[in-house]
């Protein structure tokens, strides 16, 4: 589900962004040691004046402090669109696909199952297909809520 709501969650800050002229890089990790965690960074950036509409310069980055901030409010009260979490998911399931494929990826996986008890390997598939809107909407109000993710801006 927080993969999901990551999705969900770069789509709406990039769509706040872009009438300010500027882009996010949405980061998200997901830590075990030494207490499992997981964190979302969001790096706000000026985008390239020759880039832009005619007439739209990149603004303040205290203007897309606020934006983004809109945006996470936005997210806690509206709830996540069904046909987006389902291209998320469905773009998750093929991201571990891939991601499976590469060696080192599938020792991690191996690693993770036997060392921590968190099986990402097996049946993956059904797992991501089994997250609700419901999972989706409780993790992003987490989010925006500071309970469980600490948000820093620079």
């Amino acid at each position: 589900a927080f993969r999901v709501a990551v999705t969900e969650l770069r789509r709406r800050v990039t769509e706040s962004l872009d009438e300010l002229g500027m882009y996010a890089e949405v980061q998200d990790s997901y830590e075990l040691y030494p207490t499992e965690r997981l964190s979302v960074k969001i790096f706000c950036r000026p985008a390239e004046s020759r880039g832009l509409p005619s007439g739209l310069d990149p603004d303040d980055s205290l203007y897309a402090m606020t934006a983004v901030r809109l945006a996470l409010s936005d997210l806690s009260s509206a709830p996540a669109k069904e046909e987006l979490i389902s291209a998320a998911k469905l773009a998750l399931i093929s991201e571990f696909k891939s991601e499976l494929a590469k060696p080192e990826e599938l020792i991690n996986a191996a690693l993770m199952r036997y060392s921590a008890g968190k099986d990402l390997v097996s049946d993956y598939r059904s797992k991501i297909e089994a997250v609700k809107a419901s999972d989706v909407q409780e993790l992003l109000s987490a989010i925006t809520e500071g309970v469980k993710v600490e948000l820093v801006y620079y």
